[in-house]
């Protein structure tokens, strides 16, 4: 089994900013410690219009999307060859007049016609039917242009609509309302029935037509070819046009469309949370861009850096104490005393005590700031410590203190301080008189005192 350590993105370790004021104010977490995550986040921001990059690397999208459309389909195809469609009954109404005035010239030149010619251009009896055919399928052809422009304001209708929902997701300020996907899908249902309903009847006059002109091809050929010509190539652009429009709205188009949509609208909260970053270092910096999705887009880019947080709130640092201390040496004399010529015999006494000891010190501290101001900390204290006397002796010293001041602070600490100190040995005896001079008078015994320091301490 693997342990594993979690660190949770607290409350007070989001950075949150609000873009539509963009005061200089920023919410840093300074409490931070090392281990925890914290995160950025943004109000009021459209995030369809801007990137935002953290710390030189984007969280969300690396470079402008290209959102899919209807603009992206085959429409100009479409509207070019209604366009050129358009024309087509004026060429039919031409040709068919070209044959008309053809006809009455020869009537009245007759004799300076050709006979096979004049037969062939007049004297035919089947012309007549020849052009109310024609005249037929030129209404064929006028009602299926009006229902391929039909179809095509309808897809044009929906590319609008499209258009705007763009624009409103992404305009700066206020928030879209959502976009109507189910009317854009019943208008993309009743495109793709009309479609191959037309299809079909297309496909049907131009069988019709194709009968007819091989059965009347005798009289077509001559004065009536390039009428025959335009017919056919319109069939043909039909076709072309219809299965383009068919494509524009297949299942592909459809969804590449509302995906597009969708993206967008998935954003229109207008508010950023970036991924959580993990605190391991003494200070963390963000680098934060804000710039618009492409070039095409004339906003303006905005940037700035974070550094959090400016001031620890712990600290650590070793400095250099003077101390006084309770602890007491006790210090004995011997006076001689002559008995007779020769002899004399010797008493122990007692030299003033003195008030306390006072040393140096150099003590670890480690504490945690006080206030808003951070000028004044509150640690604990430990380290060794040397008595200043005729006898350097040893100390540990240990408590709680504070600190005044930013960097370069004066320390005041208050603890213990444990050593050994010199105490009468139990042997002597102040009453007795001693024959010689006792070696010893004093034992070390380890004891604990209370100790008050100043001293100085580079806060870090």
């Amino acid at each position: 089994m693997i342990a594993t350590a979690y660190y949770p993105v607290v409350g007070q370790n989001v950075i949150e900013y609000n873009f539509t004021d963009r005061k200089p104010e920023f919410k840093l977490p300074d409490n931070i410690t090392k281990g925890e995550f914290y995160q950025l986040k943004i109000d009021n921001i459209n995030t369809n219009f801007y990137k935002i990059t953290v710390n030189t690397k984007d969280s969300v999208t690396s470079r402008a999307l290209s959102m899919p459309t209807f603009g992206d389909l085959p429409l100009d195809a479409l509207t070019s060859a209604i366009a050129g469609l358009s024309p087509l009954s004026t060429a039919v109404n031409l040709a068919l007049e070209n044959a008309e005035e053809s006809v009455g010239f020869m009537a009245k030149a007759y004799t300076a016609i050709d006979f096979a010619k004049v037969l062939k251009a007049v004297g035919n009896p089947r012309l007549n039917d020849v052009k109310q055919e024609l005249n037929r399928v030129q209404s064929a052809l006028k009602e299926h242009l009006n229902t391929l422009e039909s179809i095509a304001m309808q897809i044009g209708n929906l590319k609008l609509k499209v258009y705007t929902a763009r624009l409103q997701y992404m305009r700066l300020g206020g928030t879209p309302a959502s976009f109507a996907y189910e009317d854009a899908f019943t208008t993309i249902e009743r495109l793709r029935s009309l479609l191959p309903a037309l299809q079909a009847e297309v496909a049907d006059s131009k069988a019709t037509y194709e009968a007819f002109a091989k059965a009347n091809n005798d009289v077509i050929i001559g004065d009536l070819a390039e009428t025959d010509k335009a017919i056919r190539a319109a069939f043909g652009e039909f076709e072309t046009t219809i299965s383009k429009a068919r494509n524009a709205v297949n299942a592909d188009a459809v969804n590449a469309l509302l995906t597009s949509i969708l993206f967008l609208e998935n954003n229109r909260d207008n508010n950023f949370l970036s991924m959580p970053f993990q605190f391991t270092g003494d200070k963390a910096i963000l680098d934060i861009t804000i710039a618009p999705r492409g070039d095409s887009l004339l906003g303006q880019t905005y940037s700035t850096r974070l550094t959090f947080p400016l001031e620890k709130k712990a600290y650590a640092g070793v400095g250099l104490s003077f101390y006084y201390s309770t602890l007491k040496n006790e210090a004995f004399s011997f006076v001689e005393t002559a008995d007779t010529d020769s002899t004399s015999h010797f008493n122990a006494v007692q030299e003033e005590k003195a008030a306390g000891e006072i040393g140096l010190a150099s003590l670890f501290r480690l504490g945690t700031m006080a206030g808003k101001a951070k000028k004044v900390g509150i640690h604990f204290s430990l380290g060794p410590g040397l008595s200043i006397s005729d006898k350097v002796k040893p100390r540990v010293l240990y408590g709680v203190g504070m600190t005044l001041g930013d960097v370069h602070t004066l320390a005041i600490d208050l603890g213990g301080n444990t050593g050994y100190v010199d105490k009468k040995s139990v042997a002597l005896d102040l009453s007795r008189n001693y024959s010689a001079k006792p070696e010893t008078s004093v034992v070390s015994v380890l004891q604990t005192g209370i100790f008050f320091s100043l001293g100085y301490l580079f806060r870090f």
